[in-house]
This record gives structure tokens, sequence and C-alpha cells, in this order.
């Protein structure tokens, strides 16, 4: 992970890191470290969040 924190809008986690190339595909599981801890995580495509109208 190169960033984190809490999104308030979300009401999640957020993060951003770099990955291998071929687990770059929107929807691929990962499974990072946090802290020591393993956590899920999914590759999303940007931007995370779309205001609705």
């Amino acid at each position: 992970m190169t960033s984190g924190s809490h999104s308030p809008m979300l009401d999640r986690g957020i993060g951003m890191g770099y990955v291998d190339a071929s687990h770059t595909e929107p929807g691929t599981t990962l499974t990072i470290d946090v802290r020591g801890r393993p956590r899920r995580a999914q590759v999303v495509k940007k931007p995370i969040y779309k205001k609705e109208a």
C-alpha cells in the first residue's frame, strides 16, 4: 500500500498501492498486509466513488 485511510463518504477503509500487472483487472480480489494482519481487498476502477444524481 502506498496510502490508505478511512473514507467517511463510503464508510469503509480505502487505499492505493502497487500490484503486479497480472492482478490489475477490476474485481480482482487480493490479500494485503495491514500492520501485519492479512486483509481482503478488491481492485476497483477509478473513481472509486460517483455522486448519485
